[in-house]
């Protein structure tokens, strides 16, 4: 059996926010009936730091969805029959199916009746699947891939899905290839919706006490590094602009370069990732400066800096305040 744990935190999101973790629909001979069924869903307040902990395990269940305490553990290759009268039928003991690699289930109650299919987390089950009205002595034959999406519940949804079908998830992720712990920050975007970014962790207490001083600095008021840097002529500056901007995308920076009118001077705007510090953009920099110097032997020089942290942004009118952070304030990331 797999086991993942999911950390959703976030900080002053400016709304109330429910967030609805719904599994990719299983391949079927039936077509879901609720493609949006929601596996699990919170709520996140307006304001204040949150934090909640999903856990997921693999080891599937058929069940019957509105009486979750009737249910059946069952693997791949493996198929059960539904007997008895609704509304509180039973499934038999599963047994495998040669040369099978799905889940069956066969309805032999007197009547159409829902089933759902989903995951087994400390003795309960919760569907992640719902098939409704499944035909007397219907088989239903499904092939599980854990597909998670994650969903911002509010009045945008129902357009969406009116045009394309669904709703755009924030976040989409096969559960198998994560680690045994995952953080997931949700953050307002530039556009005033929502974003989620993934990252993994060790363990959860080194998460703990790492990320929320984090979420409230970083995540909720980005940062970014600006810099303007001197080449010795134009050549040097065409040349090694590039190999700076290359260096700290490798190290997980978004970078702008614009180049000065004479061609010998750029001006860097660097996006300071989640877990970073401006500190940190500027030693990045410096770096990859001191090694281009010395292959080049070209000066190149740091004729201001200056770090920015947002404060406030106006999705409507375009406004943002963006409030200056200095080498010598705490927030640059300098221990006092």
């Amino acid at each position: 059996m797999t086991t993942k744990r999911l950390i959703f935190k976030t900080a002053d999101l400016g709304a109330n926010v429910r967030i609805s973790l719904s599994f990719a629909p299983p391949k079927v001979l039936l077509p879901v009936h609720d493609p949006l069924f929601s596996w699990k869903t919170f709520d996140i307040p307006a304001t204040g730091v949150f934090e909640t902990t999903i856990v997921w395990s693999s080891r599937l269940a058929f069940c019957a969805p509105k009486f979750e305490e009737n249910f059946v553990p069952i693997k791949a290759g493996q198929g059960t029959v539904l007997i008895g009268n609704p509304p509180t039928p039973i499934f038999t003991s599963p047994v495998p199916l040669p040369g099978v690699d799905t889940v069956q289930v066969l309805n032999q109650t007197s009547s159409p009746t829902d089933i759902g299919l989903g995951y087994i987390v400390d003795g309960v089950v919760f569907p992640a699947a719902v098939w409704r009205e499944v035909g007397k002595n219907f088989l239903l034959v499904a092939e599980m891939e854990p597909v998670l999406r994650a969903y911002v519940d509010d009045q945008d949804v129902a357009p969406i899905i009116q045009n394309t079908g669904a709703p755009r998830p924030i976040w989409e992720q096969n559960l198998l290839s994560l680690g045994p712990n995952t953080l997931i920050t949700i953050t307002v975007d530039g556009r005033g919706g929502y974003m989620a970014t993934q990252y993994s962790i060790k363990a959860k207490d080194a998460m703990i006490t790492d990320t929320r001083s984090m979420l409230t600095r970083a995540s909720t008021k980005p940062q970014v590094f600006k810099a303007e840097i001197a080449f010795e002529d134009a050549e040097a500056a065409s040349r090694d602009a590039m190999y700076l901007c290359k260096t700290l995308s490798a190290h997980g920076y978004t970078v702008d370069c614009i180049g000065k009118a004479d061609g010998t001077e750029i001006s860097m705007v660097v996006v300071v990732p989640f877990d970073g510090s401006c500190r940190d953009a500027e030693r990045c920099l410096m770096a990859a400066m001191e090694e281009t110097s010395s292959v080049a032997m070209q000066a190149i020089d740091i004729k201001g800096h200056i770090g920015e942290v947002l404060l406030q942004e106006e999705s409507e009118s375009g406004f943002s305040w963006w409030l200056p952070i200095h080498p010598c304030d705490r927030e640059w990331g300098w221990a006092n």
